[in-house]
């Protein structure tokens, strides 16, 4: 068995949620001093902002993914911990991989391969820089899940497919 946690890279999920609340704060600041602008627009822009916050605080603050790869039941398995709290939310049989791409701006998954797919995030950065999809087939239904690997994990999981 192989567990693998990609590590949190720099403090982009602290700081972008801190910038949100800001300017949620300069929102509700705004719509007290100023009387040009309706109040509904700022205090739009104010909620919006928060629930952003804690959209990003809850998903890439306070949890993080573990991936396990099992040789001997022949699965990749996705495990999402948040505080002492652990859930699995993915088990993924080798045989349903159908590739594994590396995350690039200019590729483009559905026009590659000529479908769309039911997407999956199981990446500890907001952008990480090691990302790669595993395209899947499972029961006719084509799903991608974005990992984040490190070249050995990578070459794991590639060594566990079917040849």
């Amino acid at each position: 068995m192989h567990t693998f946690s990609p590590p949190k890279e720099g403090k982009l999920h602290i700081t972008l949620p801190v910038l949100l609340l800001i300017v949620s704060f300069m929102g509700v600041v705004y719509t007290k001093v100023s009387s040009q602008i309706p109040d509904f627009i700022p205090q739009f822009i104010s909620v919006a902002s928060i629930a952003l916050a804690i959209q990003i605080i809850t998903r890439y603050s306070l949890t993080r993914f573990i991936y396990e790869v099992r040789d001997d039941e022949r699965l990749f398995k996705t495990f999402k911990v948040t505080g002492k709290k652990s859930t699995l939310t993915g088990a993924i049989e080798f045989d349903d991989i159908i590739a594994i791409e590396k995350k690039d701006k200019n590729v483009n998954l559905k026009e590659k391969y000529g479908k769309s797919f039911r997407s999956f995030n199981f990446c500890n950065n907001i952008f990480p820089k090691d990302a790669y999809y595993l395209i899947l087939n499972v029961n006719g239904e084509d799903i991608t899940v974005l990992i984040e690997a490190d070249q050995a994990f990578l070459e794991i999981i590639s060594g566990c497919r079917p040849a």
